[in-house]
């Protein structure tokens, strides 16, 4: 395909792989990074591209991207709960610090090197308070971007696990403990799960193109 026909392509089915993505990433910010990032990827995998299955061959990098972006999304909610539970610590012996210093020692006024010292721990107090504030608020936003992207998931069962295993960050094993099944149909439901996400792109439009050609 030359770069004149993949840029034909890309005006044929851009409108339709945004659509899909936002069907699936309510967000539309993220949804446009999804497009974006299935058209980088198809053309630099543009020789493997069959002619006329075109729009199947999107969908199917549509629907590993929408993978991509589940994992990705599990990772950062990971990361920012390790940061929020440092600082939680952090405050915490910060705390426990503070505690210990009183207003008056032995009947007589604190120094004023004391009363620095304390006020300077106030501070540090409100800062990591309010830095804990903020990541909570991220974390909250995060968690129902990934709940909005699995809701997607039609069977219930299959949705709870997919949402134990990723907006939980359970592991196949803690999945299959909570669900009192076996780890090997915790593997089973996520797979199901998964291609159950790719069904939505073909029922979205992403998916045979009916004797049309692209």
């Amino acid at each position: 395909m030359t770069t004149l026909e993949f840029s034909a392509m890309v005006q044929k089915y851009q409108s339709l792989v945004y659509t899909v993505c936002h069907q699936l990433v309510p967000d539309a910010g993220d949804a446009q990074d999804l497009t974006q990032e299935t058209f980088l990827a198809a053309w630099r995998a543009i020789d493997r591209c069959p002619s006329g299955f075109e729009k199947q061959w999107l969908g199917s990098i549509a629907a590993n991207k929408a993978k991509d972006y589940l994992r990705a999304q599990r990772s950062q909610i990971r990361a920012l709960e390790i940061k929020i539970e440092a600082k939680l610590e952090r405050e915490c012996r910060l705390r426990s610090r503070l505690s210990k210093v009183t207003p008056i020692t032995d009947g007589m006024p604190r120094s004023k090197g004391m009363g620095d010292v304390m006020a300077q721990g106030v501070a540090e107090l409100e800062e990591i308070g309010r830095e804990i504030d903020g990541d909570l608020q991220r974390l909250a936003r995060m968690r129902r971007r990934l709940d909005d992207f699995l809701s997607a998931i039609p069977d219930e069962f299959q949705r709870a696990a997919a949402q134990m295993k990723y907006s939980d960050g359970l592991t196949y094993e803690a999945l299959a403990e909570r669900m009192d099944i076996s780890v090997r149909w915790a593997y089973v439901l996520i797979d199901r799960a998964m291609k159950a996400l790719e069904a939505q792109w073909n029922q979205a439009g992403l998916g045979p193109d009916d004797g049309e050609s692209a």
